[in-house]
């Protein structure tokens, strides 16, 4: 039978002693207690029961949880709280965004992506755990893009702004050096696409929605017959 979610919670809180006392297997244990909150994460929890001694130092938790919380505290500070942030136009938002995607920037993702943007392939091709609104979804979609091409670009041919709509056209360019996975919408393994090593080049239209100056939603229309048949699949 399944452990319960008190049951996973009591073996995070054992994990997390045993890392800080017996260095010599901090790399394993903290990989069990990654899986464990991973396992939590699918099942809806966000960690409130947990206390500061009960977490691993933040550079050793997922990043999405530590993101979630981060995100928890922004909403929860006082209005004006904060960095005072210069004024862009919606066409200066979307080619930031862009660009922080093409360099995997997390903090610039911070200052350009809304806390409840979503997108669409959020829920029809990423892992569950990866399928978090605001910058940290649009920072595990980088990952994964350059995981798949290291070398990823995006080459912008046009960009073209309507009042809270930002159309671009573009080209994503790089060359295989990972799997690309599709999952579906339970979670399950939908296909995997091998690696061939090959260069391509990726015609799109993306779609930027704003909303308080920033990104709130976002899709991408690709040519993937073309993709599948220069790679291979």
């Amino acid at each position: 039978m399944d452990e319960t979610v008190d049951e996973l919670e009591s073996k995070l809180v054992d994990l997390a002693r045993r890392w800080y006392q017996a260095s010599h297997e901090r790399s394993r244990v903290q990989n069990e207690y990654i899986l464990v909150v991973q396992d939590l994460w699918d099942r809806g929890w966000r960690g409130d029961g947990l206390e500061p001694e009960d977490e691993l130092p933040e550079k050793s938790m997922p990043y999405y949880y530590t993101e979630y919380w981060r995100q928890q505290a922004q909403k929860s500070a006082p209005p004006g709280d904060g960095a005072t942030t210069v004024s862009r136009s919606p066409l200066e938002v979307a080619m930031a965004v862009i660009r922080a995607m093409e360099d995997v920037d997390l903090e610039a993702l911070r200052a350009t992506v809304h806390l409840d943007a979503a997108r669409p392939s959020m829920l029809n091709s990423e892992p569950p755990y990866w399928r978090e609104r605001g910058p940290v979804g649009f920072y595990e979609c980088a990952q994964r893009l350059h995981q798949f091409s290291a070398d990823i670009t995006w080459d912008v041919h046009e960009a073209i702004a309507d009042r809270d709509l930002v159309a671009v056209q573009s080209t994503l360019e790089g060359t295989q050096t990972g799997e690309y996975v599709t999952y579906g919408f339970t979670g399950a393994v939908a296909e995997v696409f091998p690696n061939h090593g090959l260069a391509f080049s990726l015609r799109q239209s993306e779609w930027f929605r704003m909303r308080d100056g920033l990104v709130v939603g976002y899709r991408a229309d690709h040519e993937f017959g073309a993709l599948r048949a220069r790679l291979g699949w």
